[in-house]
Order: structure tokens, then sequence, then C-alpha cells
């Protein structure tokens, strides 16, 4: 999981500027099939997010699992959490969700519909 590690290494210094720990859990061997720039696009906007609304000395934890016929990438974070509406609003293009963070992060509010487009079908 190499390019894992590299992703990693460039989202800790971002953590890093507001103090928050970056963990992750994930076995070296662990195998996916998949586009190596689609991933590291998804895990590069799911974590970026997961600091950006995560207040300073906070955590994030990044897993992946694997039952064999696919994996499972989990990002939760100890970050302020989201209304109801907003979840509603999450991935929908016409609603041009876009809020900023504990420290005034600015974004585009495409990140997630992104990830979401480039996931394909998911499960709830």
């Amino acid at each position: 999981m190499k390019f894992f590690k590299e992703e990693f290494k460039m989202l800790d210094e971002m953590a890093g500027r507001k103090y928050i720990k970056l963990n992750s859990r994930f076995a070296d061997d662990l195998t996916i099939v998949a586009d190596k720039n689609m991933i590291k696009t998804i895990l590069r906007n799911l974590i970026s997010n997961a600091i950006k609304f995560t207040n300073k000395n906070g955590k994030v934890e990044v897993t992946a699992t694997s039952d064999n016929k696919q994996v499972m990438i989990s990002v939760s974070d100890s970050g302020i959490g989201m209304t109801k509406e907003t979840m509603a609003k999450l991935f929908r293009i016409d609603s041009n969700l876009s809020t900023h963070g504990t420290e005034n992060e600015k974004g585009t509010g495409l990140g997630l519909i992104l990830c979401k487009e480039f996931c394909g079908e998911t499960r709830g």
C-alpha cells in the first residue's frame, strides 16, 4: 500500500498544522484492484475534509479492511459533525454546498460528489 503512505505523508503535514493526529490502520499486504489515481483522489478528498472539519488537537483515523471480495476504506474523525440538512445536500450538485472548516478553510463543495462518482455504486 505504498500509495496510501504517499498520500498520508502529504496529509499528515496538513493535519500537523492543526495539531491533529492522523492515524491509519491497514495491512501492508492489502491488495486493491482499482485505478490508482482515482483511489488517491478519493483518499485525499475524504481525509482532507476530515481534517478541515476537525478542531485543533483532534484526531482522524483511516482504516482499510478486506473480506477477500472487496475492500472497505473508512475515514472517521473527532470533528464538528453535520446537521441533517447538510447531510441531505452532500451529494447534490445543484445545492452548491460549500462550508468553511474549523479554521475558516475553504472548499469548492465538489469533493464528495467527485468521490461518489469515482466509487460508482455504493452501499448505504
